[in-house]
């Protein structure tokens, strides 16, 4: 029997929510001065890179899981005579050992050509005086980028579209130190707290 899709998108909760803890306890280490800034900023990178592959990991599952009938949907349907299951997984992969899903117009462009207008993925848009969703997801892949490659074209798209004219000190305008800045002071939020939190959102979308 099918689960509902909202199952999926607990299982990534609980995957970030566990990533949460192991954080704050690193962020309590460096409070006790029993790891300093270097090895509090390498956690920030392991932690980021973590929850982005789990993202992609979550898009993954619920595509597969409404081609494949395991996972329910009452937004998704798919367009008349088109492959399911393991015909469309053949599809899907010839001549590649996996799939990227971010950026997210390869999510889009997947659905699109399975399920009636792209839905749910679809779902994810930039919405007028809401939040930018996608926008918000280019922005987060510029940063997986520049911590997993660290190239000169990676550090200057970085600077450009994630710092801008944000008022940040030196460290602060690196990945690391960028994801450990605070975005808001009451309550205590860091950039990497809005973004975990925000891809959680997005999950929620993608599954209602």
């Amino acid at each position: 029997m099918p689960s509902p899709a909202s199952e999926r998108a607990d299982e990534f909760e609980k995957h970030v929510q566990r990533l949460e803890s192991t954080r704050r306890k690193m962020e309590d280490l460096v409070s006790d001065h029993q790891i300093d800034l270097d090895d509090i900023e390498e956690v920030y990178r392991g932690l980021y890179l973590n929850l982005i592959t789990a993202f992609e990991g979550f898009l993954e599952r619920l595509f597969f899981g409404l081609l494949d009938g395991e996972v329910e949907s009452q937004s998704c349907c798919f367009l008349p005579d088109v492959a399911k299951g393991a015909a469309a997984r053949n599809i899907l992969l010839i001549d590649r050992d996996y799939l990227e899903w971010l950026p997210y117009d390869h999510a889009i462009e997947r659905a699109k050509a399975f399920f009636q207008d792209g839905c749910p993925f679809t779902f994810v848009k930039d919405e007028p005086y809401e939040m930018q969703h996608r926008s918000a997801l280019k922005k987060y892949l510029i940063i997986r980028n520049t911590i997993a490659h660290m190239s000169d074209f990676s550090r200057e798209k970085f600077e450009t579209n994630v710092i801008g004219d944000l008022t940040l000190t030196p460290r602060e305008r690196t990945p690391a130190g960028f994801l450990r800045s605070i975005f808001r002071r009451r309550p205590t939020l860091t950039q990497y707290e809005l973004v975990a939190q925000e891809l959680v959102g997005i999950s929620r979308i993608l599954c209602r």
